[in-house]
């Protein structure tokens, strides 16, 4: 069923913001008569994470058992088994400048798997405690900086994707849960307690912390737009957030009705589509970013645990740890 809800925003911001998406769609009836149709890839070893490859469209997921991580083509074919920390994976990217995958390992360090040769290099990320254990993984595929935060303490550890080697570590006030980049603004966006973290590449300084007034989940960037999008498990809420100003230009309840608790936020620059997957629904929500209207509501089943976006395909890609992958084709 599709469902508008109410939004609250300040309305010059909302404006502002919605000027900026070049691509708009039309809200309501006629996204109404677009269906989303959803279909599954079996996967051997089941998928925690996912992570898609914006110049191929290939889409990889790692299973977090044993470190596999299995490529979807962008035909829904499977293609080759790359092997990246040994014990699974905390935290998955992709660089499609270099056609690397980056994975978080549960062993305490980050691996770069190369697609083409699936050859493994591991980045020792290894703090003054000795601590590495990675969690979250993003990467700048313009400037080839990969940030990985840590699961034990409050730092982000900066590597460089060709040479492997860590360039800085960035301290933050506490401790880093998600993040994605901006490649066109090189910043950084870390989430964590109820505050996001603006950090400058060039710098690896904080610039601005934003409040969010609520406990922060996963976070996703539209560049094309400029704005950024964080949901909270805590009240199923998204918050759109200026990558410009670094200030909350709007907030819609994604799920208030079925109670679901929103935990993996993906985002395609090309529709400006907003896909949120709610653990308890069984469902990724629909929002048109550029005005925040929910569009439709996916039923995918299981409790979904990440969700990834492929701009070039138009498909969006659901992991809940089972072995069937959810591949719903979100392309008008």
């Amino acid at each position: 069923m599709i469902r508008h809800r109410l939004v609250a925003v300040l309305p010059a911001a909302l404006l502002a913001a919605a000027a900026l998406c070049a691509l708009p769609l039309t809200a309501g009836p006629a996204l109404a008569a677009s269906p989303f149709p959803v279909t599954a890839v079996h996967v051997p070893g089941g998928a925690v994470l996912v992570t898609a490859d914006s110049r191929t469209g290939t889409a990889y997921v790692g299973n977090g058992n044993d470190g596999r991580i299995t490529a979807i083509r962008a035909s829904g074919s499977l293609g080759a088994t790359l092997h990246g920390p040994c014990c699974g994976e905390y935290g998955l990217a992709d660089d499609p400048t270099t056609r690397t995958v980056l994975a978080a390992g549960i062993d305490d360090d980050l691996y770069a798997v190369d697609e083409a040769t699936h050859v493994a290099t591991v980045i020792d990320v290894a703090g003054p405690l000795g601590l590495g254990a990675p969690g979250a993984v993003a990467v700048d595929p313009v400037t080839g900086r990969v940030y990985a935060t840590s699961v034990y303490d409050d730092v982000v550890t900066v590597a460089d994707v060709v040479t492997h080697q860590v360039r800085a570590r960035i301290t933050l006030p506490d401790q880093p849960l998600q993040l994605a980049v901006d490649p066109l603004a090189h910043k950084v966006f870390l989430v964590g307690g109820s505050s996001v973290w603006v950090v400058d590449e060039r710098t690896n300084k904080v610039t601005s912390t934003v409040a969010l007034g609520r406990a922060g989940g996963d976070v996703g960037i539209d560049q094309r737009s400029g704005l950024v999008y964080v949901t909270s498990p805590q009240d199923d809420t998204l918050t759109e957030i200026s990558v410009r100003t670094a200030r909350v230009v709007g907030r819609v309840h994604v799920d208030a009705a079925h109670g679901g608790t929103s935990l993996a936020v993906a985002v395609d620059p090309q529709t400006h589509l907003v896909f949120v997957a709610s653990y308890d629904a069984g469902a990724v929500y629909v929002v048109d970013g550029c005005t925040l209207h929910v569009v439709a509501r996916v039923h995918v089943g299981g409790s979904p645990l990440d969700v990834a976006a492929s701009p070039l395909t138009g498909k969006v890609y659901v992991v809940d740890g089972s072995s069937s992958v959810k591949v719903i084709s979100a392309a008008p």
